[in-house]
């Protein structure tokens, strides 16, 4: 979802790198959105895990300001389909 970042895999890639290096890791996943990549969480926890991460921590989106008119453009540009529905688990 965020443009000019890491890839999913070089970060369990380096997860992985770090964790083997005694390093602990802890993982952030964010913005959750509901009904857009809230089915991934248990999947991606799983997987971090596994790659070596000690915690997994999550934030759900928040619609603060001006970010609630950018983001509604975004989601109504980019999933017409599931617009209404993301709008309402998020609300």
């Amino acid at each position: 979802m965020e443009p000019r970042t890491s890839t999913y895999h070089k970060k369990k890639q380096l997860i992985t790198l770090l964790s083997e290096e005694g390093i602990p890791v802890s993982v952030m996943m964010a913005p959750i959105i509901p009904g857009l990549n809230d089915h991934e969480i248990m999947h991606i926890a799983r997987e971090t895990a596994q790659s070596g991460a000690r915690s997994f921590h999550y934030a759900t989106v928040r619609l603060n300001g001006d970010v609630e008119t950018i983001f509604k453009d975004w989601i109504y540009q980019f999933y017409p389909d599931r617009a209404q529905k993301v709008l309402n688990g998020i609300a």
